[in-house]
């Protein structure tokens, strides 16, 4: 037997029914560009005095899941799932490897979604499967600077770890070619409204003449392992506050980038709509109500551009009768 490569390794999903069970959805081939989902057992020493200076027991008291997934931003079935349980969103296909629907308003919400993920690592001829229930989507975060693929990655928290084995669970019927998104694409882009908080794209034709260098987009649910007496498996996982917050850079070069300076030094709020797509798709990130919380105009140094580098946070806003902090609209018309 060789070594496995990581070149080898595939990683099968599918959405479940409830907590650890393992349900009968589609199961798609999850494409990433690293991953570091682990075991995460957890152990107690014993405090016995013991004249020999050893330690006299070791304990298992709980495990669980954990770990992140890198990706290439796509329209890819299984990410949409996935950036959709981060939102923990309903809505027709929210959440589903294969359905997620064009021009439906995904708001983040309180519904949350557990995946079955199953890793599989192989040298060419000996398979070795490693199976994850529970795994609920916690955090995710989108970046991208000029010349660059659009990137991210999903953190998530499991309810159960299970021994590794040499037979798979999940047998994917599903797998996406799409090309990932780039920033020198038209149709990635980031516009800003001063007015009333919308999730109409018309609305956001604001500072039109701020032009970005790079961006981030970072969503956490503040999830939590709950853990019980009589079991060292998850009781539950328990969700804490949903913050979004980001980063942008522009060029310190027009009134319009001193607007963004000014709304820090001021608390204005505005509304900020971050577009990442080409010219098939298209997935907008509404933000209406945005604080910046850091903004600085620094020379760096001789024969370098001047770069204001801003941080903000999303907060609560009402639009209609929805109360949400982020909309996310795919394919919006």
């Amino acid at each position: 037997m060789g070594i496995p490569s990581a070149s080898l390794t595939t990683i099968a999903i599918r959405k479940e029914l409830t907590l650890a069970g393992l349900g009968t959805d589609t199961t798609a081939s999850l494409r990433v560009t690293a991953e570091s989902i682990v075991p995460a057992v957890s152990t107690i020493a014993s405090e016995e005095i013991d004249s020999s200076r050893n330690v006299s027991d070791l304990n298992k008291v709980s495990s669980q899941a954990e770990g992140d997934i890198e990706f290439e931003f796509s329209a890819d079935g299984p990410i949409d799932a996935l950036i959709t349980s981060v939102l923990q969103a309903t809505g027709s296909g929210a959440n589903d490897v294969d359905n997620m629907a064009d021009n439906t308003t995904y708001f983040n919400g309180t519904t949350q979604t557990s995946y079955a993920i199953e890793k599989k690592t192989s040298d060419g001829s000996t398979n070795f499967f490693q199976l994850y229930q529970g795994m609920v989507p916690n955090t995710l975060e989108l970046t991208a600077e000029s010349g660059s693929f659009v990137t991210g990655t999903v953190g998530f928290v499991g309810s159960k770890i299970n021994a590794m084995s040499g037979s798979a669970t999940l047998t994917s019927s599903l797998t996406t070619t799409t090309q990932p998104f780039s920033t020198v694409h038209a149709d990635t882009n980031i516009k800003f409204n001063t007015g009333a908080a919308s999730t109409t794209n018309a609305d956001y034709a604001e500072l039109t003449n701020v032009v970005p260098t790079a961006f981030s987009l970072n969503f956490d649910n503040g999830l939590r392992a709950q853990t019980q007496i009589g079991s060292t498996d998850l009781a539950g996982i328990g969700a804490g506050r949903f913050t979004a917050t980001g980063s942008l850079t522009v060029y310190a070069n027009h009134a319009d980038s001193q607007t963004l300076f000014n709304n820090y030094i001021n608390t204005t709020r505005f509304g900020m709509c971050v577009q990442i797509g080409d010219s098939t798709n298209t997935y907008r990130f509404y933000m209406p109500e945005v604080i910046i919380t850091s903004a600085q105009v620094l020379a760096g140094g001789n024969d370098e551009d001047v770069l204001m580098e801003l941080e903000f946070q999303a907060v609560k806003t009402t639009v209609g009768s929805d109360d949400f902090t982020v909309a996310l609209v795919k394919n919006q018309s």
